[in-house]
């Protein structure tokens, strides 16, 4: 059972009693500027948390303006973001974890919302539960939005032997034609999907981050710590990840556990080049991993077996736990 650190637990109280400030950052630089200040206009006094619409931060300029309004103000305040990156005036990477308590999640591939279901279901990742490792599958790499990052990985031949791979190059949000809405049963539900996890060793998973070309201002950074990896932990795979710089290392520091440099990720994350290698060495991870046997494999997930179970409890007592269902 995984004790949840008292630091953490203080936060979710400031939290639980702030005022909560909902912030835009998901669109045009200007109209997020204007309407964060609208919203910080109205503050006086106490405590307040600043709440992302839209997961993290990406853009500098949005940042130094939220905290540049808040300073203004005579309150107390702290920014809460589904993130891995700690800054000023963040909450902590394990108290954003509760971004993921109680949300929802689209039924099947698509982009429409109508009968959504719960994304982590208490009775489906119960805390407490002991991880099975009967599986049938290698590994999965399923990726379903189209970004420039995953265009560039699944540009040549990419294969999990005795596994499952698959690239939808699913259109954002408002892009989806009447052709899109005939293939979406191509691709499994999202209650599939967890099955299909909870049926694999190794999980590849390509994490949500800020790749557009016509993005002309200061990226702050954040990496997203988003469902992708979550579910990862949850089904209780050995994952290899490919987010952001230091992704790695602010996994391990919030207590999880990722295999990539046990396979040849060789730490890229925190070398320079990074954006222009990083997809590289993530193949040379799968590549490692299909030279193994199955039965190899099988040996390799009972022998980190403990593991495993850490990122699960420390995962669900958190995401899991109707007790910190605070923001929905």
């Amino acid at each position: 059972m995984y004790i949840i650190p008292e630091y953490v637990l203080q936060e979710f109280d400031f939290i639980k009693n702030a005022n909560l400030v909902s912030i835009k950052c998901h669109s045009e630089l200007q109209p997020c500027l204007d309407a964060n200040k609208k919203m910080t206009d109205f503050l006086t006094t106490g405590d307040v948390v600043f709440h992302l619409l839209h997961e993290t931060i990406h853009t500098q300029e949005i940042l130094d303006d939220i905290v540049k309004n808040a300073l203004c103000k005579p309150i107390n305040f702290k920014i809460f973001s589904a993130t891995s990156t700690k800054f000023k005036h963040s909450t902590h990477p394990l108290t954003n974890l509760i971004t993921w308590n109680s949300s929802n999640q689209r039924v099947d591939i698509s982009n429409d919302k109508n009968g959504e279901i719960p994304l982590f279901n208490e009775h489906e990742f119960p805390i407490g539960l002991n991880i099975i490792g009967s599986r049938k599958y290698r590994g999965i790499l399923s990726v379903r939005k189209n970004n420039p990052i995953r265009d560039l990985l699944f540009s040549s031949d990419i294969d999990i032997k005795n596994g499952i791979c698959r690239y939808a190059q699913w259109p954002h949000h408002g892009k989806e034609t009447t052709h899109h809405q005939t293939l979406k049963t191509n691709f499994p539900t999202w209650t599939e999907l967890i099955e299909e996890y909870k049926n694999s060793m190794f999980s590849f998973i390509v994490e949500t981050r800020d790749n557009s070309t016509e993005n002309m201002h200061t990226d702050t950074g954040h990496n997203t710590l988003g469902d992708k990896t979550l579910l990862s932990f949850l089904t209780g795979t050995l994952p290899i990840v490919l987010g952001g710089a230091n992704y790695i290392s602010e996994l391990e520091s919030m207590g999880f556990k990722v295999w990539n440099n046990h396979f040849g990720f060789d730490n890229v994350d925190t070398r320079n080049d990074y954006k222009q290698t990083g997809t590289d060495y993530f193949r040379k991870c799968i590549d490692t991993i299909n030279l193994l046997t199955m039965e190899e494999c099988t040996e390799y997930w009972l022998n980190n077996k403990q593991d495993i179970q850490h990122n699960y409890d420390i995962a669900s007592s958190i995401i899991c736990n109707s007790e910190y269902n605070i923001l929905n």
